[in-house]
């Protein structure tokens, strides 16, 4: 665990205790290969090279890599599985399907709700082990992918056992490459571990280059069409398109799924209404008095244990009172529930029922994360006057989350550049998005349902249980994972 990992910050899980923390076990040394980092919300390229060439060794990063990019890939294929689970009760996803990028969260009771698309993070793993791997013709031992997150929990989300190249790689390639799973992301570092190891390095952040390199002073990346997808430079479909207000600041996954219902009901409108507080919100797609869709977002835990338990279907006694009194509570009509274990502030203005982007904008979740940099943090920075409150604090953090897009004119150097056929073809999203699939598929010889989506277990737990020895329980985790270390 981390060092900075304080006691408050284990409300990132929903039953904070040792039972929900897996501990990484500490990897052996890696051959010389490709390093490649992913950034989210927080830090740049620019600043991203320039704090990895002042380091003490001169460590650098071959590719600095968006995961925006891979996103887009996963509100599209989200967008199609909510709507896979309201035409057919027989899907994989059970209706309503919850989101399940935010690993900080889990109960046995939501598991057939889970949506199976992996999260940004997982996708852009698999994505540059998969790709540069099959390019160069090397290892994937010898490619070294570290996140940059704003969430603790995501370290917790690499570490599954599901996501590695086990999930995603043939079987007679398996047998070629030995049993040792290899992980599609190797390290996660939050925002705030980043601020605390350039401080213990006598690294200023303020006095980083700002200038993104230049485009001769970048490795181009070995596929050109991949390439183009995760590294675009004039698309209408940019990366950061669903970085704004109204997609809020968790993903934008309901807002994706809230905008494509509208466009299937010509005329149409959204609608919000707020819950039992401002982090539970109830979204409809309506057109007079009908109702074509119903979304949600929980945030936080308290509202997410009230979630749990709508969605628990009584039993025993309960079960018979439900049925005497017709109750039917723990049915519930959504398409979609967004949850994020990060609350909002319960400080901000009061909520507005009649403005449903104003509801989806409002601050918190990601942008609030465990591992995202506090206000007490600051110090360590030393940059201008810090705000007087979190509050603020955080108003300033979404700010800079929004004007992402504003970069984009002084980067011009670091992006791929489309022709005029492939910027027309961006412009439709859906159809972007699969034809950039059936290529990366293609490309590395996997079945694209298998490099996408990913699935969960329930894992039992050992708390109020008789303890067990050291060796008893190597040996129940050798025999669980099957001889991985």
């Amino acid at each position: 665990m981390s060092a900075i990992l304080s006691a408050d910050d284990l409300n990132d899980f929903i039953t904070p205790g040792t039972a929900c923390i897996k501990p990484v076990e500490v990897l052996p040394a890696l051959p010389q290969g490709y390093e490649v980092t992913q950034e989210r919300e927080t830090i740049n390229d620019a600043t991203a090279n320039g704090l990895a060439s002042r380091t003490k060794h001169g460590n650098h990063f071959t590719f600095v890599v968006d995961t925006n990019a891979m996103r887009n890939v996963a509100l599209e294929l989200g967008r199609g599985e909510v709507l896979a689970a309201l035409e057919n009760a027989s899907s994989y996803v059970k209706k309503p399907v919850l989101t399940s990028a935010c690993p900080g969260w889990t109960h046995p009771h939501i598991l057939p709700h889970l949506s199976k698309i992996k999260s940004p993070q997982a996708l852009s793993g698999t994505l540059l082990k998969s790709v540069l791997s099959q390019c160069y013709g090397i290892a994937l031992e010898q490619i070294y992918v570290l996140a940059i997150m704003p969430w603790f929990d995501k370290k917790l989300e690499a570490s599954r056992e599901e996501l590695t190249d086990r999930s995603w790689r043939d079987s007679a390639t398996l047998e070629t490459t030995g049993n040792t799973p290899n992980r599609d992301v190797d390290c996660v570092v939050t925002a705030r571990e980043i601020t605390s190891l350039a401080d213990s390095c006598g690294i200023s952040f303020p006095d980083l280059p700002r200038k993104a390199l230049k485009s001769d002073a970048i490795l181009p990346f070995p596929d050109k069409t991949i390439a183009k997808f995760i590294f675009p430079l004039n698309s209408p479909w940019r990366n950061d398109r669903n970085q704004t207000a109204e997609a809020g600041t968790s993903g934008g996954f309901l807002c994706h799924v809230l905008r494509s219902q509208q466009r299937l009901h010509p005329g149409s409108e959204i609608q919000s209404q707020r819950g039992r507080n401002a982090d539970t919100i109830e979204f409809n797609v309506t057109d007079g008095n009908e109702v074509f869709f119903r979304g949600a977002r929980y945030y936080g835990f308290r509202n997410i244990s009230n979630l749990v338990r709508r969605l628990k279907k009584p039993v025993g006694k309960t079960a018979a009172v439900a049925r005497r009194t017709g109750a039917q509570s723990w049915k519930i009509d959504y398409g979609l529930v967004e949850v994020m274990a990060c609350p909002g502030n319960s400080n901000l203005h009061a909520f507005n029922t009649y403005c449903w982007l104003a509801q989806l904008s409002r601050a918190g979740g990601c942008t609030n994360g465990g591992g995202q940099v506090k206000l007490d943090d600051l110090s360590s920075i030393k940059q201008g006057r810090p705000p007087s409150s979190q509050k603020d604090w955080l108003a300033l953090v979404n700010k800079a989350y929004y004007s992402v897009g504003d970069e984009h004119e002084e980067d011009a150097d670091s992006g791929v550049e489309l022709d005029e056929e492939e910027e027309e073809e961006s412009i439709n999203g859906e159809r972007h998005v699969f034809r950039f699939l059936l290529h990366w598929a293609k490309l590395v010889g996997a079945d694209r349902d298998k490099l996408v989506l990913t699935e969960f277990k329930q894992v039992e737990s050992n708390v109020g249980k008789p303890k067990q020895s050291d060796t008893e329980r190597v040996a129940e985790v050798a025999a669980r994972l099957s001889g991985w270390w």
